[in-house]
């Protein structure tokens, strides 16, 4: 399946249309489809079914209309007293982005479970150690 124009008002109250007088045309539509692609293709999780992709698609080439008509929405986080303000996302940049995290895979960090390297917290400081009798080692075989 690939992105139509129809998609456009699936996602979004705008339509695509070659009426006189009307902004959002097919070559418009074309223009931004091409440049939504590009993006897409680079930052689509590998395994993201095509009708999500086009659903992508769809909500990229909104985005960039969005930004044509100048309805850019400003996010900010606050942090105590000091705000973060993010411009130039869209409410459409962000559904894309939101599906499109729904469907990465995300890699689990291994861990070396050896004994090797397992020392407490406070073995390497002498003068401030809190326990001051040698540090157990639990891989050690007890002696006996």
């Amino acid at each position: 399946m690939t992105v139509s124009s129809t998609m456009v008002s699936d996602v979004s109250p705008y339509t695509v249309s070659d009426t006189a007088g009307s902004i959002f045309t097919t070559t418009l539509f074309n223009s931004y489809k091409a440049d939504a692609a590009a993006i897409l293709d680079t930052i689509a999780p590998a395994g993201l079914p095509s009708v999500i992709y086009d659903r992508c698609h769809a909500l990229l080439i909104t985005h960039f209309y969005a930004l044509k008509l100048g309805q850019i929405e400003m996010r900010s986080q606050e942090s105590g007293d000091v705000v973060w303000v993010q411009p130039g996302k869209t409410g459409y940049w962000i559904q894309c982005m939101d599906l499109l995290e729904q469907f990465e895979s995300k890699p689990y960090a291994s861990i070396d479970v050896t004994a090797g390297g397992v020392t407490r917290a406070d073995a390497a400081t002498t003068a401030f150690r809190l326990d001051q009798s040698t540090p157990l080692n639990y891989f050690d075989e007890p002696e006996g």
